[in-house]
């Protein structure tokens, strides 16, 4: 096998160049195989490849070897050859769902070995890990090292997964996450269903647990409602249908209630009588699934068009620290401006590394329509990638994206009933579960070296604490009185210069919060001159509209406005943020790594947990809606004035001021949470230093005891044997992560 292998390496290099008849090969199988050997272009090239008609294991060999070498424009371009014979009717559309499924099935398991081969298999770390830990243990030399040695250790041990789902209204959530957990647990039809942000948890014992607004994040919602109709709307059903008990339910504290699986709906489905859902801000669920063992936590998402823009802001708060996010999109139609800017801030702007995009109800389209939804996404997401900046790499970008089409109702029908229409392997969810599996669940999935990772560099660090203080030790005892007079005198000395450096941190940290500000001063004037140039422009074009259709005796309709300016802000809004939030995001992330970079020169064991907050500018269809109804009306009504022209410059300047609030009160909000963000760093790095000069002090009075108490050779030899020791196991644990890295 290894020798063919090498004979065909050459050959698979042309054959990569020719993706038509690598089409045909991948297509080709065992039933197939006599068909495409009638044909000349098949002939030709078994007998050049092979030297021979190749039997069915022959192929399979082939398409093995070339798998991990497919890169994601080829794999794309495969798509488009098998939609071809698809539609020519030489290979079923089950046949044609198979094929993509097979291939990102071997990827991933080439993927997985290539892994596996590349460093030691972590069930040998893990070993390691446990017995470093053991080892650690017994050398601390402190209490503060075993709780720092234990959490580390319980944290590796109990690290969750956390998976977000995330898509617009209808996009299938629910019915996908019922087919990924093999139980029809999230109530799904037609209307949008889940009305909340529900966090999926293992437990034993089923049930829920349901968390109600409280009195401020309530009174936010009223707020936002005055300039958004779809939220007055709600505001106003809430209202009627509560009445005085209002206040039962939403209180200052907020209040939470546990309830049974079968309750779940009637405070979480958004068309049951009650509308309990919405009082709910999120849910959590317990169920004893086996999919959600070992930490792993799904959060379903109510949807990024969600019309509550409180809600929608704890749901990116929840999915900012998720370690996979999975998007979903119907196939059948064509990605939303929410999918397209949602997926550019996935990438972008939180520098998550792994996006899987899944392709629901794949099922109910044509290959060849499923493979126009994937290309116009794709030119979408290039389109706003070179709006943003030319200099951004759009296929690096593109690549770090996996896309995936599932048939969820198929897969839930073949799981719950034993039937369907499209038998299980054919409807998706095995090719996802795989792709979950080697990414994020799998005993070697890059999660799990992570945590290994993590692990380990931190036992490294607590192993050069313990040093540090035996060598403290073994100084003291080594001693004369003069010495040791100088030597306390020195320590001393490095624990003030460690104060002083600790203040200095700080304030560099603090500095970095007054660049933002100056960063945010600078965006917002940006804002403003956009929205100015935009509004000239805007105004010159409704009256260049007017002003043609009276010359063609044509009467400008309030429903011509309403369209006009609909198109209109929703452009305007979406190039002006996107640009605002790029720029932003490239500030925010300088900063970030120029603080990680100072703190952990310095702070050894600082736990730097906290990940900056995150902020959204989504303008609602109901907000557009409200200024465009502002607007149109406005103009309709002047349009037979005869001061038209003059006029409108104060309908415009009225209209904009307002819409730019919606950025601007973003903008506001923002800076806050920054200055909160920049302060618990101040804060964090100053605990830290006062802990290692307590450690010092600490370490000091012990060697100091241990000289007063017994300054034998025998203790002498025991303090240089333990420090031998854990100068040796400090070289194992660091070059066990280094093989990780």
């Amino acid at each position: 096998m290894q020798d063919r292998q090498e004979q065909w390496q050459h050959k698979v290099e042309s054959l990569l160049d020719n993706d038509e008849i690598l089409a045909l090969v991948y297509a080709c199988d065992e039933s197939l195989l006599h068909q495409f050997s009638q044909t000349q272009v098949m002939q030709e090239f078994f007998t050049q490849f092979f030297g021979k008609i190749p039997n069915a294991q022959d192929l399979q060999a082939l398409k093995t070897f070339i798998t991990p070498k497919l890169t994601q424009p080829l794999y794309i371009k495969l798509i488009g050859h098998f939609s071809t014979l698809c539609e020519a009717q030489v290979i079923t559309k089950a046949y044609f769902h198979h094929l993509l499924l097979n291939i990102h099935a071997h990827k991933v398991d080439s993927q997985a070995r290539t892994d596996t081969q590349s460093t030691k298999d972590l069930s040998h770390t893990h070993t390691l890990i446990e017995e470093f830990y053991q080892s650690l243990q017994e050398l601390c030399t402190q209490d503060s090292q075993i709780q720092v040695l234990q959490r580390t250790w319980h944290n590796a041990k109990e690290q969750k997964f956390s998976i977000g789902v995330t898509g617009v209204l209808s996009a299938g959530k629910s019915t996908f996450l019922n087919a990924l957990l093999g139980k029809e647990i999230l109530g799904s039809s037609t209307i949008p269903e889940t009305a909340n942000l529900t966090v999926l948890q293992y437990a034993k014992d089923q049930g829920a647990k349901v968390h109600f607004w409280n009195l401020e994040e309530w009174e936010e919602i009223l707020a936002d409602s005055h300039t958004d109709e779809g939220l007055m709307r709600f505001v106003q059903q809430t209202q009627s249908t509560f009445g005085d008990n209002l206040h039962s339910y939403i209180t200052k504290e907020g209040i939470s209630k546990h309830i049974e699986l079968s309750e779940l709906s009637v405070y979480t489905s958004a068309n049951h009588a009650s509308k309990l859902c919405n009082l709910i801000k999120k849910v959590e669920l317990f169920t004893p699934l086996k999919f959600l063992q070992g930490g792993v936590d799904i959060v379903d998402t109510p949807g990024l068009d969600d019309p509550i823009t409180k809600r929608e802001e704890i749901t990116k708060e929840y999915i900012k620290d998720c370690d996979l996010l999975i998007h979903l999109m119907n196939a059948s139609c064509a990605a939303t401006q929410v999918d397209i800017d949602f997926i550019l801030e996935t990438l972008l702007e939180r520098n998550i590394s792994r996006l899987l995009v899944v392709l629901t109800r794949a099922d109910l389209i044509t290959p060849d329509e499923l493979q126009q939804s994937l290309q116009y996404t794709k030119q979408s997401l290039q389109n706003a990638i070179l709006k943003i900046s030319q200099s951004l790499d759009s296929h690096a970008i593109l690549s770090r994206i996996t896309f995936l089409p599932i048939s969820s109702y198929n897969a839930l029908l073949a799981r719950t009933q034993g039937n369907a229409p499209i038998p299980l392997e054919q409807t998706g969810i095995l090719a996802i579960e795989e792709y979950l599996d080697t990414m994020l669940l799998g005993e070697n999935s890059l999660k799990a070296r992570d945590i290994a990772y993590l692990c380990l560099k931190s036992f490294a660090s607590i192993a050069q604490d313990i040093a540090h203080d035996l060598s403290l030790e073994s100084k003291i005892l080594h001693a004369s009185k003069e010495e040791l007079e100088e030597f306390i005198a020195g320590e001393r000395h490095q624990s003030t210069l460690l104060r002083e450096h600790s203040v200095r941190i700080s304030q560099a940290i603090m500095d970095k919060n007054t660049e933002l500000e100056g960063t945010l001063k600078i965006l917002n004037d940006f804002i403003l001159m956009s929205l100015q140039t935009s509004q000239d422009r805007l105004k010159e074009r409704v009256v260049q509209n007017i002003t043609y259709a009276k010359r063609q005796n044509r009467t400008t309709t309030k429903e011509d406005l309403q369209e006009l300016f609909t198109i209109a802000l929703k452009d305007i809004f979406t190039d002006i943020t996107r640009e605002y939030k790029y720029k932003l995001n490239t500030k925010i992330t300088h900063l970030i790594q120029e603080v990680h970079s100072e703190v952990q020169e310095v702070c050894h064991n600082l736990e730097f947990a906290h990940t900056p907050p995150s902020f959204s500018f989504y303008a609602k269809d109901e907000q557009i809606a409200h200024f465009v109804h502002i607007l149109s009306s406005e103009v309709f009504a002047l349009s037979g004035s005869g001061a038209f022209a003059s006029k409108l410059d104060s309908v415009f300047n009225q209209t904009f001021a307002l819409f730019s609030q919606l950025i601007f009160t973003k903008s506001q909000h923002t800076r806050e949470a920054f200055l909160e963000f920049f302060g618990k760093i101040s804060q964090m790095i100053t605990q830290d230093f006062q802990s290692q000069i307590t450690h010092k002090e600490q370490a000091l009075q012990k060697a100091l005891q241990q000289f007063e108490k017994s300054n034998n050779q025998e203790t002498k030899d025991l303090i240089a044997h333990k420090l031998d020791s854990i100068t040796q196991l400090t070289e194992r644990i660091v070059q066990t992560y280094k093989e990780l890295e």
